[in-house]
C-alpha cells in the first residue's frame, strides 16, 4: 500500500497547486527603485508687444463704458430730424422696390396690414405691396422706402467712436428686425439691430468684445425720429484679467498696435489706447462701411462684397 498512499498523496499535492490562488504581480519599478516624475508642460510665452495691447484695450473698453461717450453718442443720434428722413423717403421712389426684392428675402420683417393682420413671411409681405390700396397709399408708401439699411445708416457716424483702427475694431449689426405698422392711426416703421464689437486682429476669426443693441423708429402720424444705442455688455473674453491677457496675447501675436507702438512707441501704452476712426470720410467710404456694418460674413466685408448685407 505505500506506493499506493504516495500516488494518493502526489495526485492531491498537484491538485492544490492547481487550485491554489496566482500571487498578483508586483508593478515594475524603475531601476533607481523610485516612480519616475510627470514632466511639466512647458510655460507658454509671452508674445512681445502683449503687455502694450493690454493697456490699449483696457483703455478701448475705458472709453467704450465712459458715461460722457455715451452721452455723446445718444445726443448726435438725437439730432436727426423727421423733415431729413421725410426728404429723403420722398426723394428715392425706387427704395419701396429694394426694400422688395433685396431686403425682404434676407432679413427679418414683420408688416401689420392697414386692417391690423400682422404678417412675418417674405410671401404675404410681397402680397400685400403689390395688392397695393392703403398699404401703398399716402406716407404708407414712405415706410416701405425707409424699411431698409438706409434708414440704420445715420448710425454709423456716432457709433465710429466704438472702432478702433489698432485694434482691428469695428461694430457689425448681427441681427436686424424691421417692423411697419400701415394702420392709418400708426403709420410707422421700427428697426431693432443687435449690435456685435468685433475684431479681426486676433486671430483668423472674429472675436466678439461686446454687444449692444440699437434702434430706429420712424413714425408719420407723430412726425418723429426716434434713435437709441444701448450701454455695450462686455463679453466674458474682456470681463477677466486673465481672458483680457488671452485676447491681449493674441493681438500682439497678430501685430496689432505694429512694432514701434508694441515696444513703446506710443499710443498703446499708458492708457491711450488705439486710434478711433476718424468722422471724415467720402460718400463711398460711408457705403463701404454700411455694407461692412450690415454684412452677416466678415469674409464677405473684408472682400468687399457689395450684395453681402444679410444678417445671421
Amino acid at each position: 500500500m505505500d506506493g499506493l498512499d504516495a500516488l494518493l498523496n502526489e495526485a492531491q499535492q498537484e491538485r492544490d497547486r492547481k487550485t491554489a490562488p496566482k500571487p498578483k504581480a508586483l508593478p515594475k519599478l524603475p531601476p533607481s527603485g523610485r516612480a519616475e516624475p510627470k514632466p511639466r508642460p512647458a510655460a507658454r510665452s509671452t508674445p512681445p508687444g502683449a503687455a502694450q495691447c493690454a493697456d490699449a484695450l483696457k483703455a478701448y473698453l475705458q472709453r467704450l463704458l465712459d458715461p460722457e461717450i455715451l452721452e455723446q453718442i445718444r445726443t448726435n443720434l438725437s439730432q436727426r430730424s423727421f423733415a431729413e428722413v421725410d426728404r429723403y423717403a420722398c426723394a428715392h421712389p425706387e427704395l419701396a422696390k429694394y426694400t422688395i426684392e433685396q431686403e425682404l428675402p434676407r432679413m427679418e420683417y414683420s408688416v401689420v396690414s392697414p386692417a391690423g393682420e400682422r404678417l412675418t413671411t417674405a410671401v404675404t409681405i410681397r402680397e400685400l405691396f403689390e395688392r397695393g390700396g392703403d398699404a401703398t397709399a399716402g406716407k404708407a408708401v414712405l415706410l416701405w422706402r425707409l424699411a431698409n439699411q438706409s434708414l440704420l445708416a445715420d448710425l454709423l457716424v456716432p457709433l465710429r467712436q466704438w472702432m478702433d483702427v489698432e485694434l482691428g475694431i469695428a461694430v457689425h449689426a448681427r441681427t436686424c428686425r424691421f417692423t411697419l405698422d400701415l394702420r392709418p392711426s400708426h403709420l410707422e416703421v421700427h428697426a431693432r439691430a443687435g449690435l456685435s464689437l468685433r475684431t479681426m486682429a486676433a486671430g483668423d476669426e472674429p472675436l466678439e468684445l461686446a454687444t449692444s443693441e440699437a434702434t430706429v423708429r420712424v413714425s408719420m402720424t407723430e412726425r418723429c425720429v426716434q434713435q437709441t444705442v444701448d450701454k455695450p455688455m462686455l463679453c466674458k473674453c474682456v470681463v477677466f484679467e486673465e481672458q483680457l491677457e488671452e485676447v491681449a496675447a493674441a493681438l500682439a501675436e497678430s501685430g496689432a498696435l505694429g512694432e514701434d507702438k508694441q515696444h513703446g512707441g506710443g499710443g498703446g501704452g499708458g492708457g491711450g489706447g488705439g486710434k478711433p476712426v476718424g468722422e471724415a470720410s467720402s460718400l463711398d467710404d460711408v457705403t463701404r462701411e454700411l455694407e461692412r456694418f450690415m454684412a452677416g460674413d466678415d469674409d464677405e466685408a473684408a472682400n468687399g462684397d457689395q450684395n453681402s448685407c444679410r444678417t445671421s
